[in-house]
Order: structure tokens, then C-alpha cells, then sequence
């Protein structure tokens, strides 16, 4: 079993509900997409240590010296894409998940209420990635990740964007789509 259906299942038992957990699949999923910035930040960081080591190594062969530069650069963007990519998959899987759950149309203003205490929790979370960003050792690092450290220092209105999108689909379908 993975991770996310783990946690999923101990967020069912504690909370006794198996549907219409958007805000906590939003807060799981902010909190996935800031580890993996964070860890590319400090990976990136690792990996130019050992570049600067390598390369400055007499002993070490120039094609290794070559092949270790080239990842180097290109590491920045394939970490910024799988970033992305997680951000983009996660959140058709919120869609995907609200247009098959069946709810009642009178939890709207239930769920909009307990949104407001979710986004209080990932402005939290985007403060956590601001301080992480702003360190003197990581801030040239992070701010390489374009797209990464844009969505990560507004994350709060990419979830809003996501929650209430999500939000749209759960409750807008039974309209349209009830038997």
C-alpha cells in the first residue's frame, strides 16, 4: 500500500468520513509538492558541491568531469518539470476523484467553511517554503526552479484555484449528471 492511501485511511478513521476530504487531499498535496521542491533545492545544493569537487579534481576524467557538468545544468529543469507535472497530475486527480463522489449539494457551505481553516494551513506551508527559500545558502538554488519557486511562494492562491475548481466539479455535476 502506499503512502497516500495510508494516510488517506488514518485521515477516514480519525475523521470518520471516506468522501469530500477535498481540503485535506489539498493540504496532503501541497505538502508532497513542498518536499519535492525542498529536496531538489537540497539536492541541487549537494550536486554543486560535488560538481565543484569533481571538476577541480586532477584525477578524475574528463569525460566524468563532462557528463557530471552536463547534469548539472540540465537538473534544474527536469526537477522544475517533474514538479510541475506532480502539481498538474494531482490535480486531475482531485477532479477526477469529486466527479465520481456522490454529495449532497447542502455540504457546499459546509465544505467553503472548513476551506477557509485548510488555506490558514497551506499559507503556513508557504511561509515554511518562503523562509526555507530566503536562506542565504539555498536563495540563488531556489529561485533557479522558476516554476517550482512560483507556485511554491503563491501557493495559497494555486490552491484556492485547485480547491475551488475541485469544489465546482463535486457539486455542479449532480445538476447535469444524476440519474
Amino acid at each position: 500500500m502506499n503512502l497516500y492511501a495510508e494516510i488517506r485511511e488514518k485521515v477516514v478513521l480519525i475523521f470518520g468520513c471516506k468522501k469530500g476530504n477535498v481540503i485535506l487531499e489539498v493540504i496532503m498535496g501541497v505538502l508532497i509538492l513542498l518536499v519535492i521542491i525542498v529536496g531538489a533545492t537540497f539536492a541541487k545544493f549537494i550536486l554543486n558541491e560535488v560538481t565543484v569537487d569533481v571538476v577541480a579534481d586532477p584525477d578524475t576524467h574528463n569525460e566524468t568531469k563532462a557528463v557530471l557538468e552536463d547534469w548539472n545544468d540540465k537538473y534544474v529543469g527536469f526537477m522544475d518539470g517533474i514538479f510541475m507535472f506532480v502539481l498538474v497530475l494531482f490535480w486531475i486527480l482531485l477532479l477526477v476523484s469529486s466527479f465520481t463522489t456522490d454529495t449532497h449539494p447542502i455540504f457546499f457551505v459546509v465544505m467553503v467553511i472548513v476551506m477557509v481553516f485548510g488555506f490558514i494551513v497551506v499559507a503556513y506551508i508557504g511561509n515554511l517554503y518562503s523562509d526555507i527559500a530566503s536562506d542565504p545558502a539555498f536563495s540563488t538554488i531556489s529561485t533557479s526552479f522558476s516554476m517550482g519557486y512560483w507556485v511554491m511562494t503563491h501557493i495559497l492562491q494555486t490552491a484556492i484555484i485547485i480547491a475551488f475548481s475541485v469544489i465546482l466539479t463535486l457539486f455542479a455535476k449532480n445538476r447535469y449528471f444524476s440519474e
